[in-house]
């Protein structure tokens, strides 16, 4: 996503719709959650297992995204078929874009198996495209939030959340709201110091503009994300 919208000339503030996250930092691609056959499941020596797979639905996975499988049955160590896993982080992908065959790896402590015919599911959800975490307080993108005309309530709940990778030593997150677009009429009306991201809820907010503001120290090349939602 870009930055907060400062000219009129570089675009207009997306609006917010309801029960729909819109990232202030950070984005979620578009698309349905990437879906596959098991055709045959194997375990190196390394505690690395590979899957055969085949694509059914969605875009081919990237590395780092989390997969998790369900409905085969060849047995591990324990004599359970652990290969059926949840939300284990893809190690590697490799699969044919014209035909949808390919494998993917991830890790698997387990005696080793050689290349086992298998039937199977494994689905991986889009992930969220982190951000590079400032270091000193810096603006997500702002949205707009639907007027209440016509009703005499016109309050909102609004839940937010965050994410981090990187690990940070220290982060502020701000959720801030403004009646009028502009950068110095936004005012905090939440935050967040945990380094671990969390999701916060609130009630009767009654702002026709949000966006979320980041800042960190110490970690590793940080990054981030700050997804808001009207309810």
């Amino acid at each position: 996503m870009p930055a907060y919208i400062v000219s009129p000339l570089d675009g207009v503030p997306p609006m917010l719709l309801p029960g729909i996250n819109g990232y202030s930092t950070g984005s979620l691609a578009s698309g349905p959650t990437a879906r596959m056959l098991v055709t045959s499941v194997a375990i190196n020596g390394s505690n690395v297992a590979t899957l055969g797979v085949q694509m059914v639905e969605g875009n081919i996975p990237a590395v780092g995204s989390l997969i998790s499988v369900r409905g085969t049955q060849t047995p591990t160590s324990g004599g359970a078929p652990n290969f059926n896993v949840s939300n284990v982080a893809l190690a590697s992908v490799s699969i044919n874009s014209q035909t949808g065959v390919g494998t993917v790896t991830f890790a698997l402590t387990s005696n080793t198996i050689a290349t086992t015919p298998d039937a199977g599911q494994a689905s991986v959800p889009v992930p969220v495209t982190m951000e590079a975490l400032p270091g000193t307080a810096a603006a997500g993108l702002q949205f707009s939030v639907q007027s209440g005309s016509g009703s005499e309530n016109t309050q909102r709940g609004i839940t937010w959340f965050t994410e981090y990778t990187g690990s940070p030593s220290t982060v502020t997150a701000l959720l801030q709201g403004a009646d009028i677009d502009q950068d110095s009429a936004y005012t905090t009306i939440d935050q967040s110091t945990n380094t671990a991201g969390e999701s916060r809820s609130l009630s009767n907010v009654n702002y026709q503009f949000v966006r979320a503001k980041m800042a960190s120290t110490g970690g590793t090349t940080p990054k981030c994300a700050a997804g808001i939602m009207v309810r």
